[in-house]
């Protein structure tokens, strides 16, 4: 009887982001949305990361959109860490708001949360420039063990 030999998948997580002290971060209401949110999990030593999917855009009237979009994890104290996001294509944002630069609202992360522990808030953020905007209207709690 062969063996089954399996590898285990290398997960690609998303980069953490280095944000300068000239940098502000302020909280405003945003346009968008998390369409998926799967928390991290343990299993036999493996760690799957935390995973979220969705969009977010400066203005959906207009049409804009942020130059960066973040995913953020906020600890009781109020400090971030931000996570850069991967673009993804949303056709769907175009037949919806009728602005067809919101096809690039899209976004996915693998967030890599290993050594955090406690309880958390996931945001999404968006950067312009030297801002950061947390969206206080599109986030989450998540307690990390």
């Amino acid at each position: 009887m062969p063996l089954i030999h399996y590898q285990r998948r290398k997960i690609k997580y998303n980069d953490p982001v280095t944000v300068s002290p000239s940098v502000s971060v302020k909280d405003i209401d945003c346009d968008g949305s998390i369409d998926q949110l799967t928390e991290p999990a343990i299993t036999d030593d493996v760690i799957t990361p935390l995973v979220l999917k969705g969009w977010l855009a400066k203005s959906t009237g207009q049409g804009t959109l942020f130059d960066a979009i973040y995913v953020s994890l906020t600890d009781k104290n109020q400090h971030h860490r931000f996570v850069a996001s991967s673009k993804n294509s949303r056709g769907d944002l175009i037949a919806v708001f009728g602005k067809p630069d919101l096809e690039n609202a899209g976004f996915t992360a693998n967030v890599d949360t290993s050594g955090l522990h406690g309880d958390y808030t996931v945001s999404l953020s968006g950067r312009t420039g030297d801002q950061i905007f947390v969206c206080r209207n599109l986030q989450r709690p998540l307690t990390l063990k």
